[in-house]
């Protein structure tokens, strides 16, 4: 949710609130959006501009848990679900936000400017799954689930949210955890601080946690904006503080609350209204309070532990009509309409969620419901169920053409038909328009067959292949290659398909990248910097072991050996750092390859989404195994100037010969399973130049002395040949 001000004012006052703590040996309840954001903002150097290095983030997020594991601490992850109707005016701010910085995203403001990859959450979710951590999706917001575990089980919850200031629990901040393992004779810790609720309390002498839920409400949430209550402020002593006014006024509501009960100061605060706007305000205060108190929830019996209560007991929201009219302060009626209906300002159109969700077990099959929440499928699923919505995040593209997510309509619609089918209302989208606005829009329905919800617990896997297969209009799966990579080939044909301008460049520099990302890496180790690696492999001078010549692909690839990786490693890591020239000049910025693979990327994350709805008929695949963007970028733009691709291949993988023979037979597979709507490669004419006046030099300038090293045919250079004079 968030609290406005709270972590700032928290931050000035760490010494007073926060102590240090070691942390080891504990449960830690982890809550999973807040620190997918958390890891990528702070802990992965990626080049935001070419759309996500997926490995380096992957390899973040790896090394995170992995700290955990060897401080003896366990995890239970926490991730949120559905938006809440409350939430939709935050959700559509922060798609504003970042859109505008997307568009302004390139290869020279990167590392000003930082936008989070469209798979970031969805990676974090797999590493979590795969690495058979528990965890957990709510139905909707997870803060008060995450607190009421971390309260039951005594241990503390890791987060950057203010909203854990007030809840009565254990909270570490992130920006307070040193993700650098610590030992202490026979301990392995890791050093964070710790904001402990009676520290926050004693520091104003006492303050009751009982009010703590209406110090939220009263400082702005997600529920109610802090404008409702204008009049209780235009009212309030406030004490000099040299923070700014919303700093002031933190303080001020504290000792005002100080010398009130939960019920003395609704009174107070409800009294300066009229009955029609009391009544209004006390609805909302209501809601607002209650986010922070103990409910009905499941998490505790999901792990399997018994539930604790909230010891802090309940406020109870007066009714309007016993409240005494206490007049409406400085404030004329005109006004006070004006701040409570800026404080109730909800996006449009949209439909009321909270008044479904008591129908929600009864629409929604028990298989669906433990899928869900064990993390299978998104939650963007739950939203087209519950509101018949689905937003598209934003991607880093070019916004000057047609918005990337277009390319995933009918994928998006036949998930809609099969989680909502028989009922006919429509789906309705959010994303960006032709003028980068932000905007609800139908999205046209699915006109073909889709099989039911409560059928698809008990299809067979063959049924569900050839429903993706026919709802993706691809007539056969791609059998001769691994299965782990199937489904991401699956989309590269989707999305091929239904694209004008992809070509062998950009399904080239895709196999290379996952040649690089599943094979080379695992031989050699994990590097993106040319620098460490030299330092481990420079020397490594062992001749590349030829290849097999087997025409079976995953032999092929099994068979890449050591000697291999190193020579391909050599020859492509640079293709995982950005051009430094581009850091400085944005005209060598090609806005048009990034927009090419943003709608790779939408392809693949809803082809993903729809192979989960249906069980899984293909293997899973995680996207840090075949994308980095990077990469991408720098090798698309680099075959896009050569005019023989495959001659040009054969010089770039000379070396590494094993790695050029698997590269060929899946080049070979896949141009002729896919048919390609841009034709034929052609790289870019360059302009003719000038002749200049040619000098006549002396001979002897002319034929001076040439070193003795061994020279190579370019077929792509039409100069190389000149290597071969003889001199």
């Amino acid at each position: 949710m968030g609290i406005r001000g709270l972590t700032t004012f928290i931050a000035n006052r760490s010494s007073q609130y926060l102590e240090s703590y070691e942390l080891h040996d504990t449960y830690l309840v982890v809550d999973g959006n807040s620190i997918a954001c958390q890891l990528y903002k702070w802990h992965c150097k990626c080049n935001d501009c070419f759309g996500g290095d997926y490995d380096k983030y992957a390899a973040v997020i790896k090394n995170f848990f992995q700290l955990l594991s060897d401080c003896n601490i366990t995890p239970l992850v926490v991730f949120d679900g559905a938006y809440e109707k409350r939430k939709l005016k935050t959700v559509y701010s922060r798609m504003r936000n970042k859109i505008s910085a997307s568009k302004d995203l390139n290869s020279v403001t990167e590392g000003r400017i930082s936008v989070f990859p469209l798979f970031l959450r969805e990676l974090f979710v797999d590493i979590v799954t795969t690495l058979n951590i528990k965890c957990l999706r709510c139905d909707f917001e997870g803060d008060s689930e995450s607190a009421e575990l971390a309260r039951t089980l005594g241990c503390p919850i890791v987060s950057f949210d203010s909203d854990f200031f007030i809840f009565d629990v254990l909270y570490i901040p992130f920006s307070t955890m040193q993700l650098r393992l610590r030992k202490r004779k026979n301990v392995n810790y890791l050093v964070c601080e710790v904001y402990r609720i009676e520290k926050f309390l004693n520091s104003f002498g006492g303050l009751d946690k009982i009010n703590l839920p209406l110090l939220a409400a009263l400082l702005g949430n997600d529920y109610i904006k802090k404008s409702a209550f204008s009049v209780f402020y235009r009212q309030l002593k406030m004490h000099k503080t040299k923070q700014n006014e919303q700093q002031t006024q933190i303080k001020s509501v504290i000792v005002w609350l100080k010398n009130e009960t939960p019920e003395s100061a609704l009174r107070k605060i409800l009294g300066r209204y009229k009955m029609n706007h009391r009544r209004t305000l006390a609805r909302r205060i209501e809601k607002a309070i209650g986010a922070y108190q103990s409910g009905e929830s499941h998490i505790c019996s999901y792990f399997n532990i018994e539930k604790v209560g909230d010891k802090r007991g309940k406020i109870i929201v007066p009714k309007p009509e016993d409240v005494e009219d206490l007049g409406q302060g400085e404030l004329e009626e005109g006004e006070i309409e004006d701040e409570m209906s800026s404080s109730e300002e909800l996006t449009p159109d949209e439909p009321e969620i909270e008044e479904s969700i008591p129908v929600l077990k009864s629409i929604i099959p028990n298989f669906f419901r433990e899928n869900y929440k064990k993390c299978q499928y998104p939650p963007s699923f739950m939203d087209m169920i519950m509101s018949s919505t689905y937003y598209f995040i934003p991607l880093i593209e070019d916004y000057s053409l047609e918005p990337c997510h277009k390319i995933s309509w009918e994928i998006v619609a036949a998930i809609y038909k099969i989680l909502t089918s028989p009922k006919t209302r429509p789906l309705f989208c959010v994303m960006r328009n032709e003028f980068s606005n932000i905007k609800r829009s139908p999205v046209p329905a699915y006109d073909r067959e889709v099989p039911k919800l409560q059928e698809l617990e008990h299809m067979t896997q063959q049924n569900a292949q050839q429903v993706l297969l026919q709802i993706l209009k691809i007539d056969k799966s791609f059998e001769r290659f691994p299965k782990s990579w199937q489904l991401f080939l699956i989309a590269i044909n989707y999305w091929v398909t239904n694209t004008q301008k992809i070509d062998l460049p950009h399904v080239y520099s895709l196999i290379l990248c996952a040649i690089m990302l599943n094979h080379v890496d695992t031989k050699v180790g994990f590097y993106r910097s040319t620098k460490s690696f030299l330092s481990k492999y420079n020397s490594h001078n062992e001749p590349a072991k030829p290849s097999t010549s087997t025409k079976n692909i995953p032999e092929a690839l099994s068979a890449i050996d050591l000697s291999n990786s190193v020579s391909c490693a050599k020859t492509l890591i640079d293709y995982f750092q950005m051009d430094a020239k581009m850091r400085c000049y944005v005209k060598l910025f090609d806005r048009g390859i990034v927009h090419d693979f943003a709608q790779l990327q939408s392809c693949l994350l809803h082809i993903k989404y729809l192979n989960s709805l249906l069980n899984f008929p293909f293997p899973n695949f995680t996207i840090s195994e075949f994308y980095d963007g990077t990469f991408l970028y720098n090798m698309t733009a680099n075959l896009r100037k050569r005019t023989d691709l495959k001659g040009y291949m054969g010089i770039l993988l000379g070396k590494c010969p094993q790695i050029l023979d698997a590269f060929e037979l899946m080049a070979e597979e896949i141009e002729n399973r896919v048919v390609f709507n841009a034709g034929r490669h052609e790289p870019p004419r360059k302009r003719k130049k000038k002749k200049k006046a040619i000098s006549h030099l002396p001979e002897t300038e002319l034929f001076s002395d040439v070193s003795d090293e061994e020279y190579v045919f370019d077929s792509n250079n039409k100069f190389s040949l000149l290597s071969f004079v003889n001199k």
